[in-house]
């Protein structure tokens, strides 16, 4: 394998969050972020011998284990009602770090994982799992079909991973020997102290289990738990698997409920077998079983009857935080969202009492930033966008869901105005700087579809996508139609790929960002002995234009520019980029010259180009690196 960068270093220590909670050493993250010049070079090292001798140092693999409560859970004196959590070492944190982000770009580079394995995988969110599951139970639907889903449950999942058994799915899958090497020793001899309350255990030897809470843990159960993803083949149309890290579902789709039945009682073994082999342990008592049909005559609840257990069929089933009821009229999600919302706002009006009230502004902030995401999370799957129907003055869509969560806007809007009860919700909204809840939705699920539209065609959405953008059925639309034909401005967007590059890539030229402006200047009489290019991208009157320009040998200016249409279709960033992109063609039209620097004035765009992280405007930066790696190679062959 390739060694381990410096700059895999910087970037794994500035990720870390600065003040979590420290391991056994006490030593704080935002340590080692202050310290980075001092510690890149020694650590690069210790990672590099780490790798190439496939092993983890011992210090490093005792951890302590605090417990959380699991929230929601009726009795907090059953053991299982909290997540125990490892705080690791810090250094050996980040060297975890960087170990995952190579495992994590190798799986997606070389498709090592099942595509139907959504979690901790870059571009893939908990909404696509589900917008997966729903989309699937309206194409049944669509040709008469029901759908029957079993929601698996795996119990303590990350606790009771085999370590040979993760090895060899390691080996079967391609990881590379040194890597799997390395795994193992960072996998032996873990030991931790347990710690709740005032108590402290003696050091424990962990035998099993992966650290709740180390970097590698999501990304190594992926690969632990990928065999049982696959006892469904993807391109089976009645049979379905879907997985988003431990939380796991079966689907099949028949005209009845009984030869689904039939199919779940054929599927159901080969999961059970696969946690035999796995010394995985399904809890079948919180198996839920659901008929997806709005048909009442093809609907009848029959039950799984496995070899002794019975797992009756309901009409509702939590799957990754989102209620998903019989007929996906999410009644039962939309009225559990509105009592969370409440909840939670009623929580913060404590802070509002007359003897200490706490500041307008940071009540503002604690609803932007508490109460929305988890009242409106998976907002995508269970509302939709309110427009005007076709040749009507009437509103459709999630018109009532959105007078539901207005109740809730509104105590908020209170709260942050200390107006009284009887004042109208739109002035409370205005003053409280809140766009009324309309609006506020609309632009939530415009920016959820945004991202969809930009989907690659490698995520497993992006078909049915295809399917939804050009076509609006009559019956049975999935949240995807929905979206797609409120919104149908954002068809064709920019196809934005998540995949990560190379850890080891380096780009192919060096930067600097001055301080401020006035040591610019001066910077840039250092450049005198090489051909410098001024790039510029701006925005003017609704047009955005870029620009290069350079002073030749012989005096002479040579100028590129590009006006690239209005705003509503370009960003000034992009012509930035743009503008970059020009300034290479300037350099290579010189002859005769060995080094070339380009000047411009936008940070944002300055780093886009030296980091190369998925973002809009990819396909530029993209653009501009394979430009600059033929103008790198011709100037080191000399052009004249």
């Amino acid at each position: 394998m390739d060694p381990v960068t410096e700059e895999e270093m910087a970037y794994a220590i500035k990720a870390l969050s600065p003040f979590k909670a420290p391991g056994p050493s006490g030593t704080p993250n935002t340590a080692l972020q202050q310290c980075l010049p001092t510690l890149l070079q020694p650590l690069t090292v210790i990672a590099n011998a780490s790798l190439r001798l496939g092993y983890h140092p011992r210090l490093w693999k005792t951890f302590t284990t605090i417990t959380l409560r699991k929230p929601g859970k009726p009795d907090y004196m059953i053991p299982k009602a909290y997540r125990p959590i490892a705080l690791e070492d810090t250094m050996g944190k980040v060297i975890e770090s960087v170990m995952a982000q190579r495992l994590a770009t190798m799986a997606e580079q070389y498709n090592l994982l099942p595509l139907n394995h959504f979690g901790g995988r870059p571009g893939r969110t908990t909404t696509d799992a589900v917008l997966y599951v729903v989309q699937r139970i309206k194409d049944a639907w669509w040709k008469h079909q029901v759908t029957s889903v079993l929601f698996l449950d795996i119990s303590q999942a990350f606790l009771l991973v085999s370590h040979p058994r993760l090895l060899h799915n390691l080996r079967k899958r391609g990881v590379p020997g040194a890597m799997v090497n390395w795994i193992a020793s960072f996998l032996t001899d873990q030991c931790t102290q347990l710690k709740f309350d005032d108590f402290t255990s003696d050091v424990l030897l962990a035998s099993v289990g992966i650290p709740q809470g180390s970097p590698l843990s999501s990304i190594l159960y992926l690969f632990y738990s990928a065999d049982l993803l696959e006892i469904v083949d993807l391109k089976d149309r009645d049979q379905m698997a879907g997985g988003y890290i431990d939380d796991t579902m079966l689907a099949v789709s028949s005209s009845s409920v009984a030869e689904n039945i039939t199919m779940l009682e054929q599927l159901v073994p080969k999961a059970l077998a696969w946690s035999r082999t796995h010394a995985c342990k399904f809890d079948i008592a919180k198996f839920q079983l659901v008929h997806f049909t709005r048909n009442e005559k093809k609907h009848t609840p029959l039950p799984l009857v496995l070899t002794d257990h019975t797992i009756q069929a309901s009409d509702t089933a939590k799957y990754l935080g989102i209620v998903l009821d019989r007929r996906l009229r999410w009644h039962e999600q939309s009225d559990a969202a509105v009592a969370k919302g409440t909840a939670t706002v009623m929580a913060i009006s404590r802070l509002t009492r007359p003897t200490f009230d706490m500041p307008h502004k940071f009540i503002r902030q604690l609803f932007w930033s508490v109460v929305l995401p988890r009242m409106e999370y998976g907002l995508v799957v269970w509302c939709e966008p309110t427009r005007l129907r076709d040749r009507s003055n009437q509103l459709k869509g999630s018109v009532g869901l959105a007078k539901k969560l207005g109740k809730v806007q509104r105590i908020a809007s209170r709260l942050i105005t200390g107006a009284f009860k009887t004042t109208a919700s739109d002035f409370l909204d205005f003053h409280a700087n809140i766009p009324p809840i309309r609006l506020r939705l609309n632009q939530s699920l415009f920016n959820s579809t945004a991202r969809l539209a930009s989907l690659p065609p490698s995520h497993l959405l992006a078909p049915a996508i295809q399917r939804c953008q050009h076509r609006y059925p009559r019956l049975h639309r999935s949240p995807l139609h929905e979206l797609f034909n409120a919104f149908p401005k954002i068809r064709n967007l920019e196809t934005i790929d998540c995949t990560p590059l190379k850890t080891t890539w380096i780009p192919p030229f060096t930067y600097r960002i001055a301080p401020n402006k006035d040591q610019a200047e001066k910077e840039v009489a250092d450049y005198a002995d090489s051909f410098c290019v001024y790039s510029d991208g701006s925005g003017y009157k609704g047009r955005i234009g870029a620009a290069a320009v350079a002073k030749t040998k012989d005096s002479q200016l040579s100028v590129r520019q590009l006006s690239m249409g209005t705003d509503k279709h370009h960003t000034v960033f992009k012509s930035e980029v743009v503008g970059t992109i020009l300034a290479l063609d300037i350099i290579e039209s010189q002859p005769r010259i060995r080094a070339a620097t380009i000047l411009l004035d936008n940070q944002a765009a300055i780093k886009a180009l030296a980091q190369r992280r998925p973002r809009p405007g990819q396909y530029l930066v993209n653009l501009f690196h394979k430009t600059c790696y033929v103008r790198a190679e011709t100037l080191r062959r000399g052009n004249g």
